[in-house]
């Protein structure tokens, strides 16, 4: 990262150190590229081009990195591990890793592993050197990918297969999506500690309707033009997801921290938060969805709705926060909306909104015609809610009962 610029815009001041004059690449948004022609200090050095500005942001953000031009070798050890075959390592070392990605060849059993994730200045990074628009890493079956960075690339992570594995992986700066999962047999995937940020699509994209099983836990998306989470399977569990301020290309209805596509169903959200998206937390546009369940979650300040649901049924919200929803949107947004659902059970939830001009405007609210939801021990007290009203429901819900638990506190 340039941290500063003196003599004529071409001696730069580096976050890290250079190692080597005339070896080592230069790049910075919007795309000026160079070398370093010499160095007074590891980490003040002359550009081979001038730099127009100090730039902060480092990778993942925008801004400068410099690190050698190392395609032959990256596309040489790909291949090496590709003729091995299951069993292969490629192991990564630490520092800024340019290339055109580890080839359009699907890894099997093959193993991709760093030295750290690379986001606090150490650790292994592979980018996409300036003009590739490729894949940068393609997983077949059991093939992972661990402790280290990708950035950058057309998309950066593909799963092809089944059983793939992610872990302790940052991943960003795709012009495209983050990781995306292609294939009817891209099922029993693993994500776990993931970061996914700045990418120009959907931070995670399970596209292909059948793959099945997937497990995400502890992964955070940030700041992704598209959605967050897109799914498109069933049978998805999320643990500790962290979807927040997606939707930045301001696309209406890919703005969301989760978005599902057509009738899918048994997703699962267990202790998972959902913030500031720029559209809804969760968004079911199709018809059909059901048994989605959600349990343990926090909703904060998306600009829409908390969740809504489309003709979705046998949904269960439990347990969950919902603050300040609708924020910025013109007459605000409800924490939860049902629209033309059936069969829900939304219970022991708590309905909030503490901010000084209120934008949450019900609790729970029906749109259409609805039938068989069960809506019971909840916190959704009127004056918490810019409408002053709770619930807008239809008259073919299940009753509350004593036998049922507590009555809602409205």
């Amino acid at each position: 990262t340039i941290v500063g610029i003196r003599a004529a815009n071409s001696i730069v001041e580096l976050s890290q150190a250079a190692t080597a004059s005339g070896t080592v690449t230069v790049s910075f948004s919007p795309g000026i590229t160079g070398s370093i022609a010499s160095y007074a200090s590891p980490t003040s050095v002359t550009l081979s081009v001038s730099a127009q500005t100090s730039v902060t942001g480092g990778t993942y953000g925008g801004g400068l990195t410099y690190g050698s031009d190392d395609s032959a070798a990256v596309t040489a050890a790909a291949a090496a591990a590709v003729s091995f075959g299951a069993g292969a390592k490629i192991t990564l070392p630490s520092g800024s890793i340019y290339c055109q990605g580890l080839g359009a060849t699907a890894l099997v059993g093959i193993s991709v592993v760093g030295a750290g994730p690379g986001s606090l200045g150490f650790g292994s990074v592979l980018i996409g050197k300036p003009g590739f628009a490729g894949d940068m890493v393609t997983l077949g079956k059991w093939g992972s990918v661990r402790d280290c960075g990708v950035e950058a690339g057309a998309r950066g992570i593909v799963i092809t297969d089944a059983y793939a594995r992610i872990q302790n992986v940052e991943v960003g700066g795709q012009s495209g999506d983050g990781v995306v999962f292609t294939t009817a047999q891209s099922v029993g995937a693993s994500l776990r500690d993931l970061h996914v940020n700045n990418c120009g699509g959907n931070g995670v994209n399970i596209s292909f309707a059948t793959a099945y099983d997937n497990d995400l836990v502890g992964v955070t998306i940030g700041q992704c033009g598209a959605n967050g989470l897109r799914i498109a399977s069933s049978d998805i569990a999320c643990t500790n997801l962290h979807s927040w301020g997606n939707g930045t290309a301001g696309v209406a209805g890919d703005q969301n921290g989760v978005r599902f596509i057509a009738g899918v169903a048994g997703n699962r959200f267990v202790n998972c938060y959902f913030e500031s998206n720029y559209g809804r937390g969760v968004y079911a546009s199709s018809s059909g969805c059901k048994g989605h369940t959600f349990v343990g979650c926090w909703f904060w300040r998306n600009i829409q709705q908390g969740i809504y649901y489309f003709t979705g049924s046998f949904h269960s919200i439990n347990g969950c926060a919902f603050w300040d929803q609708g924020a910025s949107t013109s007459g605000g947004a409800a924490a939860i909306a049902n629209d033309t659902g059936n069969s829900w059970v939304v219970q022991g939830n708590v309905f909030y909104d503490d901010q000084g001009t209120k934008t949450q405007t019900y609790a729970y609210q029906e749109i259409g015609t609805t039938s068989a939801n069960t809506i019971t021990g909840n916190n959704m007290q009127a004056a918490n809610l810019k409408t002053a009203s709770s619930l807008i429901t239809s008259t073919t819900n299940i009753p509350v009962s004593a036998s049922m638990g507590t009555l809602n506190n409205v």
